[in-house]
């Protein structure tokens, strides 16, 4: 990233952005509520940061890498009375070991010694991976290609099936059981966002979606791969995971699913 500021909340504070900081400089952004004892960091006059969001685990997070052995200067902290006295820091970032922005407190010897041996290491790293990697994935393949010639013959036939029916009955289990206890539900958009004439903006109108059709969308939830993305349920129910988007005889409507307060799906980075 070009130069700018990072916001850092290690106790899931709900800001805009908001990112996660850890000690190897690694932030998240997190889109949940501002808990009583969060603590917000402010990292100003960043120069360097890889985005990696794609590692984090929840859907509205945005994981950011710094240089390594990033060093900081406290600059301010402050209590934010309009957002519960939420405790607010601000860092400046004075340098690192290996991004433009040099910290004078890391001599030049040292510092080029260190990043050398440092890449040294990681080149070896990444090398040792690709190649574990491919045979990984060759092994994959060839596991995969020896189930489907297994497939000809009627009794791996009838234990696949078997599996299939299991796994199903388990995704019926698991999705009556989420929707019924209120762990996740899925909310259809009744009305979409609208312009007034007035230049306001009328929001979106969201209802929960009837558990006749959220228990048969949860399994197939559940069901989807990265190619199977589109569901027929029945003859008048239908649900498309790639848009987003359910007919259950009212016409498309977009859906969204919801673990607690927090949307899981679909995935909306900040």
């Amino acid at each position: 990233m070009s130069g700018g500021s990072l916001v850092a909340a290690p106790s899931a504070v709900s800001v805009n952005p908001a990112l996660s900081f850890n000690g190897s400089a690694l932030a998240a952004a997190l889109n949940y509520t501002v808990p009583d004892n969060a603590v917000m960091f402010e990292i100003k006059k960043v120069i360097d940061g890889v985005e990696i969001g794609d590692c984090s685990q929840y859907p509205q997070d945005k994981m950011w890498l710094l240089p390594m052995m990033s060093s900081f200067t406290v600059h301010s902290v402050q209590s934010l009375p309009d957002k519960n006295n939420l405790l607010k820091v601000v860092l400046e970032m004075r340098g690192s070991l290996g991004s433009m922005l040099r910290d004078e407190r890391f001599p030049e010897q040292e510092r080029t010694e260190t990043v050398t041996s440092f890449f040294k290491r990681a080149k070896a790293i990444a090398e040792s991976t690709a190649q574990k990697t491919a045979a990984i994935a060759k092994c994959i393949h060839a596991t995969l290609r020896l189930e489907e010639r297994k497939l000809h013959h009627p009794q791996h036939l009838m234990r696949a099936k078997y599996l299939e029916q299991f796994a199903e009955t388990k995704r019926q289990s698991q999705a009556k059981q989420q929707i019924e206890s209120g762990v996740c539900r899925w909310s259809v958009c009744t009305q979409e966002q609208q312009s007034m004439p007035d230049g306001t903006i009328k929001a979106a109108i969201w209802e929960n979606l009837h558990v006749k059709y959220s228990i048969p969308v949860e399994v197939c939830f559940l069901k989807r791969t990265r190619v199977l993305q589109q569901f027929q349920i029945s003859e008048t129910v239908s649900v498309d995971f790639i848009g987003c988007i359910v007919d259950y005889g009212k016409g498309p409507q977009a859906i969204k699913r919801l673990v607690g307060k927090v949307v899981v799906h679909p995935f909306q980075a900040l």
